[in-house]
């Protein structure tokens, strides 16, 4: 299991109404929340702090602590090994059982990624062939045959947990919305196709209407896709659609999400102004709403 769940004083729950569905949540503040903050405001020292305040705070399962993205293009992910380090060793010391994971855009950076001590990685693709150009300065068929090889390679390491973010579900920032049904093809062929544990659906822009996403999900279920696999990468524009969405998935399966302890996030790469990732309590007030009796 990729998390575990935020304990109960966490949540702030007063008496659960449906205990057999808990959410499994992944802390993404580390990387997808700091990646459009500038780098001189975030040294590794105050890193750090803001690890520990996640971990005291909420105790995520997982947490993705960076990315082995080029320094250049974002300089605030430069101390990604120091913070894999200081990860590992402040779970040795205090024994905790989280998994922590960083994000790996290449054949090149996995080999770098393999010397660090990682079980969990997380990769990058997307429905929009502009974005992934943009984003990762390759198109979509490229990093499909770095997918096949990367996951060729991690497949016989043991204990390894592979995750695949789809950017671009509905909308792409540079070329506008896509065909639900585009991103229900291209998922369905990455579930097939890959070895991947977790298909990340990312709603970069922040539009995904419900609908759309309903229909999305209902199909790759009819299509064989588990609800397991599914988790989702949700940003703060549109509340009334995230609020819908958010439990529409705890009602019918559909329980990992990615949360932040900052209202920050999104591609910088690739957007001027980014809608903020889901927050701990955003999701914590939708989640009471669900199933707390107040």
């Amino acid at each position: 299991m990729l998390s575990t769940v935020l304990k109960p004083r966490n949540l702030h729950i007063q008496r659960i109404v449906y205990t057999d569905i808990v959410p499994i949540l992944t802390d993404v503040t580390l990387r997808d929340g700091l990646q459009t903050e500038p780098a001189e405001k975030w040294p590794l020292s105050k890193k750090q702090s803001l690890f520990h305040q996640i971990v005291t705070k909420y105790s995520p399962g997982n947490i993705e602590v960076g990315s082995f993205v080029n320094p250049k293009i974002l300089p605030i992910m430069s101390d990604t090994k120091q913070m894999i380090q200081f990860a590992n060793d402040y779970k040795r010391i205090n024994g905790l059982s989280t998994n922590f994971s960083a994000v790996v855009p290449s054949m090149s950076k996995l080999h770098e990624a393999l010397n660090h001590n990682l079980t969990h990685f997380s990769f990058l693709t997307s429905i929009s062939n502009a974005f992934q150009i943009k984003n990762l300065r390759k198109t979509l068929p490229k990093t499909k045959e770095e997918l096949e090889v990367m996951n060729y390679v991690l497949k016989y390491l043991p204990n390894i947990h592979k995750k695949l973010y789809i950017s671009c579900i509905s909308e792409c920032p540079l070329t506008g919305p896509l065909d639900i049904n585009l991103a229900l093809h291209e998922i369905c062929k990455y579930h097939h196709n890959y070895n991947f544990d977790e298909l990340c659906l990312s709603d970069t822009c922040g539009t995904l209407k419900f609908d759309d996403f309903k229909y999305l999900v209902d199909s790759l279920h009819l299509f064989g896709v588990p609800k397991s696999k599914i988790s989702l990468h949700l940003h703060m524009k549109n509340m009334d659609e995230l609020k819908q969405i958010v439990r529409y998935s705890m009602l019918n399966g559909y329980v990992r999400f990615d949360v932040s302890i900052l209202e920050s996030g999104g591609c910088s790469v690739t957007m001027d102004h980014c809608a903020p990732n889901m927050t701990y309590d955003v999701f914590t007030e939708i989640y009471n709403n669900i199933f707390v009796t107040k």
